[in-house]
């Protein structure tokens, strides 16, 4: 991907290459593999991690994109510098180094719509449309003729029309917010439920309703595979003895986009199946996908007739 490429907005689900609904690590990955690479920040809350979303901030690009805590899926894609990013509308130029988008071109590329809203604190005027919004500064000496919702600024007092200083893509009809609509992923089964049945450590099972698959301990690799596809990678664990280079026997079959490690015995047996939560500050972060686990653990007290039960999940605090 070029840096120089003309990137197109589609209200409601993209701005070039950049989806609702992909997860952090594809839009991390798509970051990656543009040339050049431009740098980008992760922005997360290191002491409550799901308490507010995951934001990815590129300052060269000028735009910033809000993934839900918990799913880490992308919900609001925020361009905050218009003109350092080429975009087009359908087969129009919309905004780039040498364009501005105005009010007046906005309205006229990309339809009327209902009167927007003025905030008297930032001064800025935002038109909706469903699935975006553009964002105009408004004089101070015109901020007056614009807090009647009724009154569109196609063209100030002066003769100008206001420039655009930023656009939000998001999905749904409201304004983009912090509990912003979870979009649908755009990877099939992708945080599905994860149900681990604990009540009996020796037998555990983890179960997939969704997909209807589920893998045990004590399966083999055949087993796993059939039930899961094939691993993205495999990894064999060194041998204790450090004068060897030959492995210890047992070996792991990463399954990236599950969020799951499954280790094998010397007797390629499952021994262990590790659950990864993708937490941002990790060393691990972004090797994985999340996976939505919910570990069900049955109380040794609890009566053989009552169903009551604890559930783990990735976002449970002790």
């Amino acid at each position: 991907m070029q840096v120089d490429e003309v990137w197109e907005i589609v209200l409601g689900r993209k701005v070039g290459p950049l989806q609702l609904g992909a997860t952090l690590s594809e839009v991390i990955t798509v970051l990656k593999q543009r040339s050049p690479v431009r740098a980008f920040e992760i922005e997360y809350n290191e002491d409550e991690p799901y308490a507010s979303d995951i934001v990815i901030n590129s300052p060269d690009d000028g735009f910033k994109l809000q993934f839900h805590s918990v799913t880490q899926l992308l919900t609001v894609i925020d361009v905050y510098q218009v003109n350092n990013l080429a975009l087009r509308y359908q087969s129009n130029i919309l905004c780039g180094k040498d364009a501005t988008p105005t009010f007046l071109s906005v309205y006229q590329l990309v339809g009327p719509t209902y009167p927007g809203t003025y905030d008297p604190a930032t001064k800025l005027y935002t038109l909706h449309y469903v699935g975006g919004s553009f964002r105009f500064p408004i004089p101070k000496e015109f901020e007056k003729l614009y807090r009647n919702k009724d009154v569109l600024p196609l063209e100030l007092p002066n003769g100008s029309t206001p420039a655009a200083m930023g656009l939000s893509i998001y999905g749904g009809n409201g304004v983009p917010s912090t509990n912003q609509a979870i979009p649908v992923p755009l990877k099939q089964h992708y945080y599905e439920p994860v149900v681990v049945d604990m009540a009996n450590m020796h037998k555990l099972v983890v179960t997939f309703p969704t997909s209807r698959r589920e893998i045990r301990i004590g399966d083999t690799p055949q087993e796993v595979i059939s039930a899961l596809g094939p691993p993205s990678s495999t990894y064999f664990k060194p041998s204790l003895d450090a004068s060897s280079l030959s492995t210890g026997g047992e070996y792991f079959h990463n399954f990236a986009d599950l969020g799951i490690d499954v280790m094998y015995s010397a007797w390629h047996a499952v021994s262990k199946i590790i659950l990864r939560t993708n937490l941002p500050g990790h060393g691990e972060f972004n090797s994985y996908f999340k996976c939505n686990y919910q570990l069900q653990h049955f109380g040794a007290t609890v009566a053989a007739t009552t169903s009551s039960h604890m559930t783990v999940t990735p976002e449970t605090t002790v």
